[in-house]
């Protein structure tokens, strides 16, 4: 209903199936575009065949009009989200994911769904697929902005290979010697060790949390820590 800005037809039975307050699905933020977006992205993840046949049947000119272009191409996203989930192996995954990029999209969505493409090889650390992502990326914006896309997602594959344990390979990265430069992927690892959502990962953001904060309150060093500190409180739900 949020996706489709069918909100008006909420009923308070309908509303209290989801948890809500008579009214309360009504509100005007509910038709807010990036809110619609949103929805179809969290749809997307929702691990149910019924799930990716409405994604499936969604059409461009059935949704209301988006002067700002978010919904349809967050629409096209879940799509390819969807149906990635219901492939087993890895391999097949990172398959799907390269042949994503060469595909021809529409042009309302062609950029996100290959920079979600992109961003999911990346952050799988598919070593064999960078010069793909880097041909992709580069065909797009060959700017230095783009350089700096193919930069990014290179410096997260060389992480990961680290080691084949993900949260090793990402806690490596949060240590006080190596200091904050990398300000990107440092946030990058922090995200992604949270995502893990298991007690190894957390411990690790934990200890790193502690590093920082034992640091000297009037050190440089402390002062460049903070916004990595926070990002962990505020992740793991830490007192300040």
């Amino acid at each position: 209903m949020v996706a489709e800005d069918h909100i008006g037809a909420a009923s308070p039975e309908t509303e209290g199936r989801v948890g809500l307050k008579a009214g309360q699905l009504r509100r005007p933020e509910f038709r807010d575009a990036t809110v619609r977006a949103h929805a179809l992205l969290d749809i997307g993840e929702i691990d149910d065949p019924e799930a990716l046949s409405y994604l499936q049947a969604l059409k461009r000119d059935g949704l209301p009009e988006d002067h700002t272009n978010q919904v349809w191409p967050a629409a096209q996203v879940a799509l390819h989200h969807a149906l990635m989930s219901r492939i087993t192996s890895e391999q097949g995954k990172i398959r799907f994911l390269e042949d994503t990029l060469l595909e021809r999209h529409d042009a309302f969505s062609d950029g996100a769904v290959v920079y979600w493409a992109i961003n999911q090889l990346c952050d799988r650390g598919s070593q064999g697929s960078v010069a793909l992502v880097q041909e992709a990326i580069f065909k797009r914006d060959s700017t230095d902005r783009g350089a700096e896309r193919v930069a990014f997602c290179k410096a997260r594959v060389d992480l990961l290979s680290r080691n084949p344990d993900r949260t090793v390979a990402l806690a490596s990265v949060l240590e006080l010697a190596s200091g904050f430069r990398d300000a990107e992927l440092l946030h990058w690892a922090i995200d992604q060790l949270a995502s893990i959502k298991s007690s190894r990962a957390n411990g690790e953001l934990e200890r790193y949390a502690k590093q920082i904060d034992a640091l000297p309150d009037d050190s440089p060093l402390k002062d460049a820590g903070l916004p990595f500190l926070q990002q962990i409180q505020d992740l793991l739900g830490l007192e300040r």
